[in-house]
């Protein structure tokens, strides 16, 4: 209910969004739906009902289970995508207005970074099932040249950096571009590529870039 009340709230709201919206809308249609269906589960279960039924009521309620599993994952799986391409968005008006006013300087750089290992991990995540390493090979090299350059500007003006204290920070981007390249060559020797130890610096970074005092 609360998670409903505040989709039709947020749906009411400017700026209008369609496809968010219904997005939204068809998330909070998928996640009621499952409710009824797991609450069932529980009581048959609590109650030890496949026992008297010889498990007849679990192979319907695997059933419906999975159909409103596969109904929410697909619902959520919508809703991410279109928050995914409202935040890339915001993200890159968020660079162009920072590089026009304050050039490809700390503040640009950490931002930089921050996005590009965000899409990083996303297009890992993809590229992992698929086996694709043309997929990924633009994304490492995107990340991979825009760490470098963030290293060479801390080099290059370490009391800014200092200052900042972004010395952390570089280091979490420095060792997701090495899990990135890592990655890559996982996807080159067509060898299982994990997207965990991707998934998790990515989560450092988050951590640290919330610590900066930029």
């Amino acid at each position: 209910k609360r998670c409903m009340d505040a989709i039709v709230k947020s749906n009411a709201m400017t700026p209008k969004d369609p496809a968010l919206e219904a997005a939204g809308t068809a998330y909070g249609t998928a996640l009621t739906a499952l409710r009824p269906v797991l609450d069932e589960a529980r009581k048959y279960y609590e109650d030890r009902g496949y026992k008297t039924d010889k498990f007849v009521g679990a192979v319907a309620l695997h059933q419906k289970l999975v159909k409103s599993f596969d109904d929410f994952d697909a619902a959520n799986k919508a809703l991410s995508a279109r928050i995914d391409a409202l935040q890339d968005e915001e993200d890159a008006r968020d660079l162009a207005r920072i590089e026009k006013t304050e050039g490809r300087k700390l503040p640009y750089l950490v931002r930089a970074t921050y996005v590009s290992a965000k899409a990083t991990t996303r297009v890992a995540g993809q590229a992992a099932k698929a086996k694709d390493l043309a997929l990924f090979t633009k994304a490492y090299t995107d990340v991979d040249t825009i760490v470098k350059e963030l290293l060479a500007y801390r080099d290059a003006h370490g009391d800014e950096a200092h200052k900042a204290g972004v010395q952390g920070y570089t280091q979490e981007a420095e060792k997701f571009a090495r899990f990135a390249r890592e990655f890559k060559q996982k996807l080159e020797d067509k060898q299982p590529a994990s997207t965990e130890p991707l998934d998790d610096q990515y989560n450092s970074i988050v951590r640290s870039l919330n610590a900066l005092r930029i």
